[in-house]
């Protein structure tokens, strides 16, 4: 009997030890998860430290890391090539402007100014013409404005004589077209004054005779200035 007791005892030591040490190893399966855990968070603190140490990344800014005086001499630069391309177009349009210039004035000495220009003096001024035409297709191809405005400036002296003397020619035309129509009225004025199935005075007549004497001469007059506008020799 006291044999059986003991080995009871043995039995229920055995087992407390055992679950002594399984509450051991429970222990130590906490401790390390929680080591873990601690580790985790211990990690993620020195790479937010770390992140946190290092500098704010630079701002880009349009000087594109140039010095203040490297970029300062790059604008000079585009200015300058701005202001070259705004004088190669104003050059350019000084050119077609010369080209239809040449154009005009050719077509306007065989057909308006025609009248206007004698033979003499015709000749010249083709010449002028076909030079500068040459001109402009070969030396002033790539001609500076100045150049252009130039020839343009003494083709237009050259044409000055025909085309004054076409503008003198129409207002003086225009002057005997209005001294007619004056004459005119004052013949219906002085008609409009006889009285009605009379032939009028003398003095009625010898004003109307008179006024047709002066639009004889007005008309004669403006026939003379015409023909003397023109280049003829």
């Amino acid at each position: 009997g006291e044999e059986e007791e003991g080995e009871g005892e043995e039995g229920v030591e055995a087992v407390g030890a055992d679950e002594a040490g399984g509450g051991g190893g429970e222990g130590e399966e906490d401790s390390f998860g929680a080591g873990q855990e601690a580790g985790a968070v211990g990690g993620k603190g020195a790479a937010a430290d770390a992140l946190s140490s290092r500098p704010a990344p630079l701002e880009i800014e349009r000087s594109f890391g140039l010095t203040e005086s490297a970029l300062a001499t790059l604008l000079d630069e585009e200015e300058a090539m701005a202001a070259t391309d705004a004088e190669i177009e104003r050059a350019l349009a000084a050119k077609n402007d010369l080209e239809a210039s040449v154009y005009a004035a050719r077509a306007d000495l065989s057909d308006a100014l025609a009248p206007f220009a004698s033979e003499a003096e015709r000749a010249p001024l083709e010449s002028a013409l076909c030079e500068t035409e040459e001109w402009i297709y070969d030396e002033g191809e790539d001609a500076p404005r100045e150049a252009y405005q130039a020839k343009a400036d003494a083709l237009s002296q050259l044409m000055a004589v025909p085309r004054g003397r076409a503008a003198l020619r129409a207002e003086r035309m225009a002057d005997a077209d209005r001294l007619r129509a004056l004459a005119d009225e004052a013949r219906k004025a002085v008609a409009r004054a006889r009285p009605p199935g009379a032939r009028g005075s003398a003095a009625a007549s010898e004003a109307l005779e008179a006024l047709a004497a002066a639009r004889g001469r007005v008309e004669a007059a403006a026939e003379e200035a015409a023909e003397a506008c023109l280049g003829a020799e």
